[in-house]
């Protein structure tokens, strides 16, 4: 992959799924399907993290893999090309996974790394690297005296962490972060679970990273399997559309445009476990 120029629509991707709120049909019961549309070589298992492979924490650092489910991904990668495409930056996510040979995007795609060592990061995104120090110096200013909040620095964005914050505070630290961004029209808040990412104003997103991945390693997105549980996730949801294999990891049915659903981390592993044992 020399460059991940392509967005979605133009990386050929089918029309997005329309969101549903209807409940899914559990992954579970389909594996079988499941492991009939990964059929054939290569094909691709893309995951999110946080919320998917483990479990959300009350701080990030405290979000550590399951030596079971580490196990799993190194017996995954025997039977197809295994990848992270996560909002965590690159040298986090490799030390939470401690695999080698994954395809990782982190940053929420901005820089992208293959399996062969090849990294790369979106071309345009220098410009919001250089100032990133300083929104994050002016979000850690803006959330001063606001309990819980919690500031992450990373090369291409800013994560507003509030899980531990009050609930009656919670408005105050989206208005402050309304006002940095304010200074920063170069960036947008995206919402996420109980954190806002502060991320480049740029057309790149986790769906274009998924799909600038499988051409570079010259998968069919009809042998692509993605899943996540995040807002964040919805827009790979999407790219795959109905072409792909598409899980969304939530306790409750709420809207996506996913196809299956598993209720929690547990299940995921389940699920990767019994493909890897069909696959074999």
């Amino acid at each position: 992959m020399d460059r991940p120029t392509q967005s979605p629509n133009q990386a050929g991707a089918p029309a997005p799924h329309p969101m549903d709120a209807r409940p899914l049909p559990s992954a579970l019961a389909h594996t079988d399907e499941i492991v009939a549309r990964l059929n054939g070589r290569p094909r691709a298992i893309l995951l999110d993290y946080d919320g998917t492979l483990t479990p959300i924490a009350a701080k990030p650092e405290l979000a550590i893999l399951d030596a079971g489910v580490r196990d799993l991904l190194r017996r995954l990668e025997t039977v197809a090309t295994v990848g992270i495409i996560t909002g965590r930056d690159m040298a986090t996510i490799r030390n939470l996974i401690g695999v080698d040979g994954l395809a990782v995007a982190s940053d929420h795609g901005f820089d992208v790394l293959l399996p062969d060592g090849h990294r790369t990061t979106v071309p345009g995104a220098e410009v919001y690297g250089a100032v990133i120090d300083a929104l994050g110096s002016a979000a850690e200013t803006a959330l001063e005296g606001l309990e819980g909040a919690m500031v992450e620095v990373k090369p291409y964005s800013v994560a507003i962490h509030f899980r531990q914050t009050p609930d009656a505070q919670v408005a105050a630290v989206e208005a402050a972060v309304g006002d940095v961004i304010r200074d920063f029209p170069q960036f947008r808040a995206a919402p996420g679970k109980k954190v806002l990412e502060l991320r480049p104003d740029m057309d790149w997103h986790k769906g274009s990273a998924l799909l600038a991945i499988i051409e570079a390693l010259g998968v069919d997105p009809d042998r692509t399997l993605f899943i996540g549980d995040d807002v964040t996730d919805e827009d790979a949801f999407r790219a795959l559309g109905d072409r792909g294999t598409t899980i969304l990891v939530a306790e409750e049915p709420r809207q996506t445009a996913a196809r299956y659903r598993l209720r929690n981390t547990g299940e995921v592993a389940r699920l990767l476990a019994q493909i890897y044992d069909r696959l074999t």
